[in-house]
């Protein structure tokens, strides 16, 4: 396609277009997808399993068969203002725990059949494109004579990509998003692209710059008053990286308020089951166009969704490692209730993570990562101190097992209750 073979391929050549849908199927054509912006990394894995057959009588196995391919598909990225969470909850949904729920027929949804309303398994078209690499970046224009190619792309797509987790990364220099995605088929186009041939390809100019960082939190603010906090931290993050004064009592100034706080993980692992697996009528190849077309039909989510978080800081104190942890006290996932120090076995810890951005003041855009109020402390772990003059660090790890977990970028942040009923 090029007037020139590529002497190499970099990141100022390589772009990334993803197509998100809640049904089986509906377009083949990448040039209806959308530009993921503040992509730093992309990583792509495919296993050739190959089986060999035993055969009696030779000492060397002769014959072998090739199963069915899968891909994997890692992306990493910073997000800018003016873009969203790569998985999101629309904010027109964002407005009750079932409506927000990462279950949610609209959401990731649950089972690749098709429900009353035609959702399925949220899936996604991720294509790679790859353009000249002797141009300034993707997409540079078009210019005459031998120069001509100089908006053309490649492009390799995975087809119907499931999402199989999501990481988050909060530090105190930046915040980084990390997507895996898994896919049966990886298709090289042969027909010729431009840059023009996709929508919103006027967004491959340079971004903002003014991407989501630690200062956008408002863990500083006070309880109350005139600056309260909409991130809600459990209560043992509270009581270890919060500032004491010198009569033991939790301070309430700006500027002694979670000090110690250096970086939060959090991350949501999704597993799916396929009848695919062990199904005697299981039909691939080529010319099978229903295949091709609903081949997470067959498929569901294996629940629970696997939700963590975990916050590292600075220790300030001696912190307990051990809970009350006998059988007679069964913890509690009512999600009800004041958390206290004596309560570690109650499943009822809040975690709410809200960054606040301002592109057109006086208005906001909260960027918002809702865990619910169904999380446990799971582990404690202290590291550091060596004789290096690193400092002492303690890791207060969380899970949820009610797969509770929000991602959502609204004008306005909620308080969902957990329903007294199973979602």
């Amino acid at each position: 396609m090029f007037n020139d073979i590529n002497d190499k391929i970099f990141y100022a050549c390589m772009g990334v277009i993803f197509k998100g849908r809640n049904i089986n199927y509906d377009s083949d054509s990448p040039v209806d997808g959308e530009f993921l912006t503040g992509v730093t990394t992309l990583g792509l894995d495919g296993d050739i399993p190959s089986v060999s057959l035993a055969d009696i009588g030779r000492s060397q196995k002769s014959f072998h068969y090739y199963s069915p391919q899968s891909f994997s598909v890692t992306i990493d990225r910073i997000i800018d203002q003016n873009s969203n969470f790569f998985y999101h909850v629309l904010d027109t949904k964002y407005l009750t725990y079932e409506s927000s729920h990462i279950l949610a027929p609209h959401n990731i949804g649950m089972t690749g059949t098709s429900d009353s309303g035609e959702k399925s398994l949220r899936n996604y078209d991720i294509t790679i494109l790859v353009a000249p690499d002797r141009f300034k970046s993707l997409g540079s224009g078009t210019n005459a004579g031998s120069e001509g190619d100089a908006n053309k792309v490649l492009a390799a797509t995975l087809k119907q990509c499931l999402v199989t987790s999501i990481n988050y990364s909060i530090s105190t220099d930046k915040i980084t998003e990390s997507i895996t995605l898994t896919s049966k088929e990886l298709e090289f186009s042969d027909s010729e692209y431009s840059m023009s041939d996709f929508i919103g390809s006027p967004s491959i100019l340079p971004q903002s710059a003014n991407t989501l960082k630690r200062e956008n939190f408002d863990f500083l603010n006070t309880l109350l008053g005139s600056s309260p906090r909409k991130s809600v931290l459990p209560y043992e993050v509270e009581q270890m990286f919060n500032a004491k004064n010198s009569a033991g009592e939790e301070s309430t100034e700006r500027d002694q308020r979670i000090l110690g706080l250096q970086s939060i993980d959090i991350q949501a692992t999704i597993d799916y089951s396929s009848l695919y697996d062990s199904d005697f009528d299981y039909k691939a190849g080529p010319t099978n166009t229903n295949y091709k077309k609903y081949r997470n039909i067959w498929t569901s989510v294996v629940l629970p969704v696997q939700v963590t978080c975990s916050f590292t800081g600075n220790a300030r104190q001696l912190y307990p490692f051990s809970i009350l942890n006998n059988d007679v006290r069964f913890s509690q996932a009512t999600g009800d209730g004041t958390p206290n120090a004596k309560d570690w076995n109650k499943v009822n810890r809040e975690i709410k993570l809200v960054a606040e951005k301002f592109p057109s003041p006086p208005s906001v855009n909260y960027f918002i990562w809702d865990l619910g109020k169904s999380n446990y402390l799971t582990a404690i772990g202290q590291s550091g101190g060596d004789t290096s003059g690193g400092l002492v660090e303690y890791t207060l790890s969380y899970q949820n097992d009610a797969s509770d977990f929000v991602l959502v970028k609204d004008t306005q942040v909620r308080s969902f209750d957990k329903p007294t009923s199973p979602f």
